[in-house]
């Protein structure tokens, strides 16, 4: 994915099951976010701003919740279709 003049290695690419122009970049940089079928993408900030970010997933049965998989830093989960996120590591088990 190139942003300006900076290239990040793309990992994943994920499409929202119920909105097509909804799509999720997992970069090594962070996470990018757009709602116009790639035709402009947003930086997601907060707890995800910055972080590699190795995998999305959309929730099938609540299309507006997924989760979010970090390199080193957790899990995280949106309910609001990924405006905003909070940590959701809090049971699992690292391996």
């Amino acid at each position: 994915m190139q942003r300006g003049k900076e290239v990040y290695d793309t990992i994943m690419l994920a499409l929202s099951p119920r909105q097509p122009a909804l799509l999720f970049v997992a970069t090594s940089q962070g996470g990018f976010r757009s709602t116009g079928g790639c035709q402009h993408w947003e930086v997601l900030v907060g707890p995800l701003g910055g972080r590699p970010v190795l995998a999305f997933a959309f929730d099938p049965a609540t299309p507006t919740r997924l989760y979010a998989g970090t390199f080193g830093f957790g899990v995280f989960r949106s309910e609001d279709g990924g405006r905003t996120w909070r940590a959701a590591s809090r049971g699992l088990v690292p391996k």
